[in-house]
């Protein structure tokens, strides 16, 4: 996926979708990084999205501070520069690539432990989708509960539409053509 630029692709769409509210951003960076999950390793789905996540944390704090976080290397002291958005988008990323892993069996390799030890101790086998049929509904629950809690309860976010967001992911999707083979 990344070798193709698709993870970036399904961000970038997904996000154009969203809009430009910071607390509906997190949203479909949650959304996309737990479908990716499901299928890729937490890890490599949290290290896919980063790229994209520190490019908006970019955008809003060179509009709020004059300055970029890879100018500054750290995070403003004071929420009024945009510090709750990035902790929650980065927060909502690492959460939503855990909780998307418990999605299917591939997921997550504690995943495939827990089928084998099913099996080996109670003489259970539990296919692909009967696996799929008991970890979607914890999924749906627990997203967008944590969606809630990062970005109104633990970090709520106290800035406006994200200007020139819309134009970063036009330009961003411009970048990548259109759809290849590989893709």
């Amino acid at each position: 996926m990344q070798r193709w630029g698709l993870d970036r692709r399904i961000a970038l769409v997904t996000l154009s979708f969203v809009g430009t509210k910071p607390a509906n951003m997190i949203g479909g960076f949650m959304v996309v990084t737990a479908v990716l999950s499901a299928w890729v390793s937490n890890t490599a789905t949290a290290a896919m999205m980063l790229p994209i996540a520190i490019s908006v944390i970019d955008l809003v704090f060179k509009q709020h501070a004059g300055r970029s976080l890879t100018e500054t290397g750290q995070l403003p002291e004071q929420d009024g520069y945009g510090r709750n958005f990035a902790l929650s988008l980065m927060l909502g990323i690492a959460y939503a690539a855990s909780i998307g892993g418990i999605s299917t069996i591939i997921g997550s390799p504690p995943n495939g432990i827990l089928v084998r030890f099913i099996k080996d101790a109670y003489g259970v086998h539990l296919s692909f989708a009967q696996w799929m049929l008991i970890a979607m509904p914890l999924v749906v629950i627990f997203l967008p509960l944590a969606w809630v809690l990062i970005t109104w309860v633990l970090y709520p976010i106290r800035i406006g539409r994200i200007a020139g967001g819309k134009q970063l992911i036009r330009e961003q999707l411009k970048k990548l053509g259109p759809m290849q083979r590989g893709e």
